[in-house]
């Protein structure tokens, strides 16, 4: 029951993070390892945002 919940809010963080790190590698024919480390920056921030806001949606209100 632990696992599934981890995975479920995880998911959003990973995706995030791997499309960002795609579309850095589709728009730079070059990149480094300077523009992966932002770009997997970049996906974490987002997908944590993501998943803050659906966890404000989840949770009753006071």
């Amino acid at each position: 029951m632990y696992i599934k919940s981890r995975i479920k809010q995880l998911l959003p963080v990973v995706l995030a993070m791997a499309a960002t790190f795609m579309a850095i590698g589709l728009l730079m024919e070059d990149p480094d390892y300077t523009t992966a480390i932002l770009a997997i920056a970049i996906g974490l921030v987002i997908g944590e945002i993501i998943h803050y806001l659906g966890a404000k949606k989840e949770r009753p209100e006071p």
